[in-house]
């Protein structure tokens, strides 16, 4: 009897055990689930709040002048910039935007300029050179190969070179000597976008102080702009720099725009490079990529 009673006993503990151990399963299942659809309510948020703050910025764009003005009634000419720094729109959506024409153009290279922002982002100027006359073997159809540059038998990859325009700035990596220098610094000063000029005023800080190769001039300039005040006048007063063929102080309708919207952990941002035709009545928007990130 006492035996019987014992592997009862046994037997209602294993079960008991297996009944909690199932309990705890399933309340950790339930939590997970909980979690998931909170992140998943959570992430859906953000992407509405991110759209709202796009639709508003879009707005903005086409009924106003592409420049800084501390007395309008929108907020966000109030406080936007076309440099890439980043502003706000609301509590939890932050832009930024960049005037293409402020980026060093890899298809339309000016040869002081983009050599002297190779050396600013750690070039020697012999490699600055070199890369230069490459870039520029790359994008020609003959093989006569530049002092410092490079032909089909200076590459492993039979494609190479492309004999044609750079297609992408993640491209430059793969032209002889744009090793040393990893593809985001690529993507962050570099444009290829079909578009003559450049906006030294709408130039990213490492760009501008390549352009004007003077530590002064720079910090003046910088200063102003900081502070919404640098205006085309100012500009040429500070650095002798003036409007011409190729220097424009006008933003451009080629801007790549940057929304990120943050809750807590979670990071969605949105990129989106753009032609801005506020005239048109067809097409005053040309969307012509957007990419999504999650962090």
């Amino acid at each position: 009897m006492n035996k019987s009673l014992g592997v009862a006993l046994i037997q209602v503990l294993i079960i008991s055990a297996v009944l909690a151990v199932f309990c705890l399963f399933l309340q950790q299942n339930i939590r997970f689930q909980i979690d998931l659809a909170a992140k998943a309510k959570s992430r859906i948020d953000l992407r509405v709040k991110l759209e709202n703050a796009e639709s508003l910025l879009f707005q903005s764009l086409l009924g106003h002048k592409k420049y800084q003005d501390k007395k309008d009634t929108d907020p966000i000419v109030r406080n936007w910039n076309f440099y890439g720094e980043s502003f706000s729109i609301s509590d939890s959506v932050r832009v930024t935007i960049q005037d293409k024409l402020g980026l060093v153009n890899a298809n339309l290279a000016n040869k002081n300029l983009l050599t002297n922002m190779l050396v600013e982002l750690g070039y020697e100027y012999k490699e600055a050179n070199h890369f230069y006359d490459s870039l520029e073997d790359w994008k020609d159809l003959d093989t006569m190969r530049r002092l410092n540059g490079a032909e089909k038998d200076d590459y492993t990859d039979s494609s190479y070179p492309r004999n044609g325009l750079i297609q992408s700035v993640f491209e430059l990596t793969h032209i002889k000597g744009g090793q040393s220098l990893k593809a985001l610094k690529f993507s962050q000063y570099f444009t290829t976008e079909i578009a003559s000029g450049f906006n030294p005023m709408n130039a990213p800080d490492r760009v501008l102080k390549a352009y004007l190769r003077n530590g002064k001039f720079f910090q003046q300039v910088k200063s102003y702009r900081d502070k919404g005040e640098l205006t085309p006048l100012l500009f040429y007063q500070i650095t002798g720099v003036d409007s011409d063929e190729y220097i424009t102080f006008a933003t451009s309708g080629f801007l790549a725009v940057e929304l990120s919207a943050v809750d807590g952990e979670l990071q969605i941002t949105k990129r989106i490079d753009l032609k801005l035709q506020p005239k048109s009545m067809q097409r005053p928007i040309i969307i012509k990529s957007v990419s999504w990130k999650e962090s």
